[in-house]
């Protein structure tokens, strides 16, 4: 379950769909730019629980966010596994 704030949205999570795809299906809009692509900085999201949910920071991720925000930012990319 993907719960998005401020609108207080609940979305079941589906495995494999990335966070954005998540968000655009259940109606609420995310800045992305770049497409979800880690690229821009427009979708940065912060995880509050699950972060062991998703898929592991990209290259372009570890380079765009500091360590400390590694631990709670992450990007809409991010998808749910498939397993």
């Amino acid at each position: 379950m993907i719960i998005f704030q401020p609108h207080g949205r609940k979305v079941e999570a589906i495995k494999g769909k990335t966070i954005l795809e998540a968000a655009k299906d259940s109606g609420v809009n995310i800045n992305s730019i770049c497409g979800g692509e880690g690229l821009c900085g427009k979708c940065r999201i912060i995880v509050r629980e699950g972060r062991e949910n998703l898929s592991l920071p990209t290259e372009a991720e570890k380079r765009a966010l500091s360590k400390e925000d590694l631990m709670t930012v992450s990007y809409t990319h991010l998808t749910l596994p498939t397993n």
